[in-house]
């Protein structure tokens, strides 16, 4: 049984989802108001569609990483996704910052703009994408995989720092267990 404060973090992230869907189908419903005024929203033979499904990406002992998918096909406006991500202390019931996964004096700005640049050359981004407030990230049985929205909307640009290649990084409160660094994530 888990601990009582993981109960209310779990309930408290579940109204998040909750709240969330609900702002986004009113969303939706104002949209197809504004497209087809003409019709009301009654005779509307128009697809708008909001989902929102979540990746568990790694649940044990020490750390719960949720990654947040969130897809909009807009009648007129076409299709988008986005992505979020949440990450919690199992132990404590706090969230995750990337200060608490990479020891401190980490320049892991660095490391994610060389991992940019040797995987998407192409890719454009400003220094506020790279700022921790902004980014999405999750903690995996792998390393810290972090998420930006590229050019093809249905697969973020994802950039993966991982404990073989950067050993010294990453703070030990939060690698996993010997046997779970044996898991083989799936990809995509």
């Amino acid at each position: 049984m888990p601990p009582a404060f993981m109960l209310t973090i779990v309930e408290d992230f579940n109204a998040k989802q909750i709240e969330n869907a609900k702002e986004q189908l009113d969303r939706l419903v104002q949209m197809a108001d504004e497209d087809y005024p003409e019709y009301g929203l009654t005779e509307l033979d128009a697809t708008y569609e909001y989902v929102r499904n979540l990746y568990p990406i790694r649940t044990d002992k020490k750390v719960v990483s949720v990654l947040v998918r969130d897809f909009f096909h807009e009648d007129k406006r076409g299709e988008h996704f986005y992505f979020e991500a949440a990450n919690f202390d199992v132990q404590s019931g706090k969230e995750l910052t990337l200060g608490n996964i990479f020891k401190s004096g980490t320049d892991w700005q660095a490391i994610l703009k060389t991992k940019l640049e040797e995987n998407y050359p192409t890719f454009a981004y400003d220094a506020q994408a790279l700022a921790e407030e902004n980014l999405i990230w999750t903690l995996g049985y792998k390393g810290v995989s972090v998420y930006f929205n590229g050019t093809d909307m249905n697969q973020p640009i994802k950039v993966s720092v991982t404990y073989d290649e950067y050993p010294d990084i990453f703070a030990k409160d939060y690698l996993p267990d010997e046997k779970e660094l044996l898991f083989e994530e799936p990809e995509g």
